[in-house]
């Protein structure tokens, strides 16, 4: 009976720990979808601005280039 007793204990803790752990799966889905998000939104502002630095390095570049043309005339 005592051992019985134990195992239905047991079996209770269990159920616990499964309950405990899908809901820690749940939240760590959540929680990994929002930093997918999250990183998504990061990286295309990256992109954008990377972009932009581009666009304005080539500017640089083309002035620099009219400045080299003007002093070696």
């Amino acid at each position: 009976m005592k051992k019985q007793k134990k195992r239905i204990q047991l079996l209770g803790v269990i159920e616990d720990l499964l309950r405990v752990t899908k809901e820690l799966l749940r939240v760590t889905e959540e929680l990994l979808k929002e930093l997918l998000r999250f990183t998504e939104e990061v990286t295309e502002e990256f992109l954008r601005v990377t972009e932009e630095l581009l666009k304005v390095t080539e500017e640089l570049l083309k002035s620099y280039g009219r400045a080299a043309k003007e002093l070696l005339r």
